[in-house]
Order: structure tokens, then sequence, then C-alpha cells
């Protein structure tokens, strides 16, 4: 499937598009959305749980999450690029 060279990225009130971007754009929020948590979920993992399998555990919550984040995100990509 090619995208083309300009895709909304901002829509209005009447679901009009205000904005348009690349569309290299679409990557950029499931990018820092995979990114930040991991980056910021290590000192918090660490510093609040003391044991091993505590800390396995909500390691483990925490990428359960994630991919489930993740998955809702490539099922709203498709159903947007399938209306187009």
């Amino acid at each position: 499937m090619n995208l083309p060279d300009i895709i909304p990225i901002q829509f209005g009130i009447t679901l009009i598009p205000s904005n348009w971007g690349s569309k290299a754009t679409i990557f950029i929020f499931p990018i820092v959305l995979l990114l930040v948590p991991t980056f910021m979920s290590k000192k918090t993992i660490n510093s609040q749980e003391k044991s091993i399998t505590g800390r396995i555990a909500t390691e483990i919550i925490m990428l359960i999450v994630l991919a489930v984040i993740l998955i809702m995100m490539i099922g709203a990509y498709y159903l947007y690029f399938k209306m187009i």
C-alpha cells in the first residue's frame, strides 16, 4: 500500500483536516509511545520494587500494557488507511 506524500495529521471538530504532514509523521507517535515508557519505567520499577520477583512481574505487566497499546494503534492505523 502506498501512502500519499501529504496526509492529514489533525482534525477539527467537524472532522475536516486542519493540519497536514508528510507520510513519515505517522511513525512519530508509535515510536514515542514505545520509547518514553521504556526508559522511564526502569528507574521507577527499580526504586519501588525490592524483590526480584516483584520487579520481573512489574516489567511483564508493563510490557503487556505496551503491547496492547501498540496493537490498538496498529488497528487504528489499519482502519484509517482502509478509509482512504
